[in-house]
């Protein structure tokens, strides 16, 4: 289970296919993990320091990167599992997990795979999945910048000045039919090709179907 089990790491690392976004993560094995960590070159140092087992001093530490810096900052939650470097992390119900340092080259694919596989959530609780897994320093600066400059999540939100919506209340029915509602929601495009879903609401009654994409218009204007 990659960065997300205080067990011994298996022999191959990956994320269950119960975790949300976890089809799009990347699933190595423990050898490929070792040699992703040590192409990082921020990852290649502390790994050194941490075989070394000696702290830098604080003049010494002043000429490194700041994010082997950063890294430093959490010497005694960093450890070794198989070889791998995990940090130690204490949740909020006072569970111990074990976050997968990761290296650069994978965290692009983990916020896809973390934010848009799942369907755009915002910044708290995209930050709240990334953190269960995996660990990197400016971790929470680059998943609002992922949001910030995600396609959809700009189109969805509210332009600044913009009046503010109306309260919502509760709506009385006494019978069937007496409201009907339509919601129309758009997502990322499954395997099937479906992407759009209306949900008709009824007094005492809520019906929800799957709308197949139109098919491209293939007329020649050339």
């Amino acid at each position: 289970m990659v960065g997300c089990s205080n067990t011994a790491v298996p022999e191959t690392m990956d994320c269950p296919p119960t975790l949300p976004g976890s089809e799009s993560l990347p699933t190595l094995t423990r050898d490929e993990w070792v040699a992703a960590q040590q192409r990082d070159p921020a990852i290649q140092r502390i790994v050194i320091l941490k075989e070394s087992g000696k702290l830098p001093t604080r003049t010494k530490r002043k000429t490194e990167s700041s994010e082997v810096q950063r890294y430093l900052n959490e010497w005694q939650r960093l450890s070794f599992k198989s070889g791998v470097l995990y940090r130690s992390r204490i949740t909020g119900d006072g569970n111990k997990v074990h976050q997968l340092v990761l290296p650069r080259q994978y965290r692009a694919m983990v916020l896809r795979g973390l934010h848009d596989d799942v369907g755009h959530l915002g910044k708290d609780r995209t930050l709240d999945l990334v953190r269960s897994r995996f660990f990197w320093p400016y971790m929470a600066r680059d998943v609002e910048t992922k949001i910030k400059s995600c396609e959809r999540c700009v189109r969805r939100r509210m332009p600044q000045g913009a009046r503010s919506v109306a309260p919502l209340v509760n709506i009385q029915t006494s019978q069937p039919m007496e409201l009907v509602c339509m919601d129309y929601l758009t997502l990322e495009e499954s395997k099937g090709g479906i992407s759009n879903i209306s949900g008709d609401h009824r007094s005492l009654h809520t019906l929800c179907s799957r709308n197949p994409n139109p098919e491209p218009d293939r007329t020649d204007y050339s």
